[in-house]
């Protein structure tokens, strides 16, 4: 495992977490209408998400013997509730593509690994969340009529 390319890419994803943060954390107080009641909260949450995530990149990173960086990645802001679940849901792919370039780099250091799997495991599920608030996934229900069974 070549430290210095973990650390560099450990920081390209410690970078995003931070721009995640900082993005979902303005989007919860920007957020207004009737939407705020629901998306205050859910980003709020992402907020929180990602700042563990950073915590968790930063303590690697450094048990590595490197630097966490204090900058983030772009951050983008706006005032449209669809624009900001798609700007997550961009910063949030950004994130897992940065998290699977790692994979093949630390496959033989089980504990990097297992933490890289665990932040990827995290961020889809992240992925889904967004997407099921911009409904991308058209669902078909195979009958409109369903019958319970009976319990014997």
């Amino acid at each position: 495992m070549d430290v210095q390319r973990v650390i560099a890419g450990l920081n390209r994803v410690l970078a995003i977490e931070y721009a995640a943060m900082i993005q979902y954390l303005q989007d919860s107080v920007l957020i207004q209408g009737l939407e705020r009641a629901y998306l205050a909260d859910f980003f709020r949450d992402r907020a929180k998400d990602e700042m563990g995530h950073a915590e968790r990149l930063g303590d690697k990173i450094v048990a590595l013997g490197g630097i966490p960086t204090i900058e983030p990645a772009l951050i983008t802001q706006s005032l449209e509730v669809a624009e900001m679940l798609g700007q997550g849901l961009a910063a949030e792919r950004d994130a897992l593509v940065a998290l699977k370039a790692l994979l093949p780099e630390v496959q033989d250091d089980v504990p990097i690994r297992v933490l890289i799997e665990q932040l990827c495991y995290d961020t889809q599920g992240h992925i889904e969340s967004f997407e099921k608030l911009l409904a991308q996934k058209r669902l078909v229900i195979a009958t409109k009529e369903v019958r319970l069974k009976q319990v014997a």
